[in-house]
């Protein structure tokens, strides 16, 4: 029997997340419950009864030729090879599911969940076997285990929230260490590869754990590219977008003569005084956003709030480009620095007030205000959002009227 297991000689053992979640997960829960009483039904069953255990064994785990039947990917979800194999699936379960189901929605997760178990079930049906010379025929190897639907979950995590931290326990360390997700979850990944490829340890079914991380990933990646789920400033979907446009940014700066970028044109009735400070604060602006471009992101913070602190008033000239100040007031969230995102942020909707993230930047910003004392600022902006047409703003600003002990009836008063 080859089981399908995530909980394989473990280095880092997951043990949660730092992210927050907008509401309790119930399907996690709810899956992780069928599992573990469908393990203990099969050992009672075993212990009492062999004969019919294995019989449903036979029926319900995923194996290839002759013998695959269409329930098979999923029904196998519910078998385990062991306290070790159930456990260690569950517990990845657990600290991955939750974040992914917040962010998916219940039906969206369940269907993400069913579709990693077809994708891993098949792929290992269908490639899993050995040829048997002595007969002439192909050997199909059963598997067992709902690990290549976790990492259908785990691929999708890896693509909404790779800067997340994971905390491990560190098992040679006994210690609990903080892992950033693209890593851990990207280590699993090349291990499977390298050990599928190299024929490592036969008993683990390292192909379907890959068709499930090669459809979690996919489908979430596909989801942010077409909108269908809401976009924030670090899944990797954003993350590659600002890096495809700080290179044009790079490419664009390197080819044009830096005089001419931050020569400003007089307007009428403009003194070469008033000239003189456009051009000043063009050049400061050009100067933080290559340091954004260049990863100078301290740099670009200090640079920006000089320059805001200098020409507080003038919001249009200290307004960078739209991406530049996008990043800028990300990377002041990310720092936790509240006031400055806020600032940051009310500029950008400002200039840009019909971006096409302006709806999650305005509740983004009204977080931001309820943090800074400004409840009634994010009261009201709130209950606008909730009232808008884009259907994701909506349901993330009722969220946060809700965390902020206002009910939906409360914001349509």
């Amino acid at each position: 029997m080859r089981a399908a297991s995530t909980y394989h000689r473990p280095v880092l053992i997951p043990l949660g997340t730092d992210r927050g979640l907008r509401r309790p997960a119930l399907v996690t829960p709810v899956i992780i419950l069928i599992t573990v009483v469908a393990y203990l039904a099969m050992s009672v069953l075993e212990a009492v009864n062999p004969d019919e255990h294995e019989r449903l064994l036979t029926l319900f785990w995923v194996v290839g030729g002759d013998e695959f039947r269409w329930w098979q990917p999923v029904t196998s979800t519910l078998l385990h090879g062991g306290l070790w194999h159930l456990g260690g699936n569950m517990l990845f379960l657990w600290v991955f599911g939750q974040a992914v189901e917040d962010r998916l929605g219940r039906v969206g997760y369940i269907v993400l969940y069913v579709a990693g178990a077809f994708a891993a079930g098949g792929l290992h049906a269908a490639f899993e076997r050995t040829w048997e010379p002595a007969y002439q025929v192909y050997l199909y190897h059963p598997a067992v285990g709902a690990s290549g639907a976790i990492a259908a979950v785990t691929g999708a995590f890896l693509v909404y929230f790779p800067r997340t931290v994971i905390k491990c326990f560190f098992f040679f360390g006994l210690s609990v260490v903080g892992v950033p997700a693209w890593w851990f979850i990207g280590l699993a990944i090349c291990w499977n590869l390298f050990s599928h490829g190299l024929g490592v340890d036969r008993g683990v079914a390292y192909l379907a754990h890959l068709g499930g991380y090669g459809l979690g990933f996919s489908v979430a990646f596909a989801m942010l590219a077409i909108g269908a789920s809401p976009r924030e400033p670090y899944d990797l979907f954003s993350m590659f977008k600002q890096a495809k446009r700080r290179r044009q940014f790079r490419a664009a700066a390197s080819g044009m003569d830096p005089a001419a970028r931050v020569r400003a044109t007089p307007e009428k009735g403009e003194s070469r005084a008033q000239v003189r400070v456009r051009e000043e604060i063009a050049q400061r602006r050009a100067a933080i956003a290559r340091m954004l471009a260049e990863g100078q992101h301290a740099e670009a913070m200090d640079a920006y709030r000089a320059l805001v602190r200098d020409h507080e008033a003038d919001v249009g000239l200290t307004t960078l480009s739209r991406q530049a100040q996008y990043d800028l007031a990300a990377r002041f969230v990310q720092e936790g620095a509240d006031a400055d995102a806020a600032g940051a942020y009310e500029r950008f909707l400002t200039a840009y007030p019909k971006d096409r993230e302006a709806g999650v930047i305005g509740v983004l910003l009204a977080r931001l205000w309820a943090r800074l004392g400004r409840a009634d600022d994010a009261v009201g902006a709130l209950r606008e959002a909730a009232a808008g047409t884009d259907e994701g703003v909506r349901e993330l600003a009722r969220a946060e009227l809700e965390s902020m002990g206002h009910s939906l009836e409360e914001s349509n008063a």
